[in-house]
């Protein structure tokens, strides 16, 4: 019942995004004057089906070759065309440097007209940038997504990418307690960062309570980044990843000092279709990598990162039993106090199969010793020993 209900006012909210972007033409379309109405009404009806359908390149792509063929509004028809090919394209593509530089290119030179709207709100430490396209990226403080967010989507009603920042004690008090969410609920990546995280105690970011996100209905987020943060309560960040919301994440990264806290954060968690997993840093220790191991948390990574989370090779041990990662294909484990003996766990694995890099940089092995080890026929996939 809840999740009708929920889906009915996701609906509601995207119709209410393509009224925005047929008034203001997503105020960034750098829109030449004049234009006869039946290409206005045209305009007007693309951008309303880009609105409706947020996810989907198809109608970027048929709002590009208007842009081109009828308009004349060639860099921002371009754009689109690039940023989408670039979004669906493989890192290791030999096109892609080139297409990266031509969007950059058409970025820096255009970026101004196309953002005027935007600057116009004068919001400070603010920055946008476009993602197939459109104006898609958010990196600004906190409070300011929480404050202004009416503001933000009447003029950009795409923003979904939010790298969002706490320093001050405004933006603590939004983040505990949003006044406004309808930027937040449209986030498919959201990253929490404290600022100056040196100056504060034991360098762990500012104290921050996360009550306020656990009821948000984040139906799109698909990334979740928080770091340089001190958790207030760790049952209110347990509460946050055991929401319903989280169920569908690929990616979480805790870049935090989470400590023994770290199994109650993560006992319950809902997210169990992630494909990558980063705890680096969060000192953690044997008992939470034994825990990890076990949830089914892992079950599908295929990218892991267990640096400097204190576990030992009686930590790795754990983890490496039976197929607990069999999807693994990066696995990151410097900086931790592995001896000999975790050599020949790697070795004699029986499961990664499919690891094609492994990271062992800050710890007591060296290359020499670990190398030829590793050249196994169940570490054929092994492309990348970094130390």
């Amino acid at each position: 019942m809840a999740r009708g209900r929920r889906a009915r006012q996701h609906r509601k909210l995207l119709r209410r995004d393509a009224e925005r972007a047929a008034s203001v033409v997503l105020s960034t379309s750098g829109l030449p004057p004049p234009e006869t109405p039946d290409a206005t009404n045209r305009r007007v009806a693309l951008l309303e089906a880009i609105a409706a359908e947020p996810d989907d390149d198809a109608p970027r792509l048929v709002y590009a070759d208007f842009l081109l063929e009828e308009t004349g509004e060639r860099p921002r028809g371009e754009l689109i065309q690039v940023q989408c090919q670039l979004e669906r394209m493989s890192i290791a593509d030999p096109r892609r440097s080139a297409l990266t530089a031509r969007a950059s290119e058409l970025d820096r030179t255009h970026a101004r007209e196309w953002l005027v709207d935007l600057w116009d709100l004068k919001l400070p430490h603010t920055k946008f940038g476009f993602r197939r396209g459109f104006v898609e990226i958010l990196s600004a403080p906190f409070a300011i997504a929480s404050m202004r967010a009416s503001d933000l989507l009447s003029r950009a009603p795409l923003l979904s990418v939010l790298n969002l920042t706490i320093d001050g004690q405004l933006d603590r008090l939004e983040l505990s307690r949003p006044r406004d969410v309808s930027l937040l609920t449209r986030a498919t990546v959201l990253s929490l960062k404290g600022l100056r995280a040196g100056n504060t105690r034991l360098g762990q970011g500012p104290l921050s309570r996360f009550s306020g996100l656990a009821s948000i209905p984040f139906e799109r987020l698909r990334a979740l980044t928080i770091a340089q943060l001190r958790v207030h309560d760790p049952r209110e960040l347990a509460q946050l990843l055991a929401s319903e919301s989280m169920a569908n994440l690929d990616e979480l990264r805790l870049k935090l000092v989470l400590g023994p806290a770290s199994i109650e954060i993560l006992d319950g968690a809902s997210c169990r279709k992630l494909r990558r997993l980063d705890v680096g840093w969060s000192a953690i220790g044997d008992g939470a990598i034994t825990f990890l191991a076990t949830s089914g948390l892992l079950r599908h990574v295929t990218d892991l990162d267990l640096s400097g989370t204190e576990m030992t090779t009686q930590g790795l041990a754990e983890l490496l039993q039976g197929d607990r990662l069999a999807s693994i294909e990066r696995f990151a484990i410097g900086w931790n106090p592995l001896d000999e003996d975790a050599v020949r766990l790697l070795a004699t694995w029986e499961g990664g199969q499919r690891l094609e890099q492994l990271l062992l940089r800050g710890t007591p092995l060296s290359e020499e010793r670990v190398a030829p080890l590793l050249r196994t026929p169940r570490r054929q996939a092994l492309r990348s020993l970094v130390f």
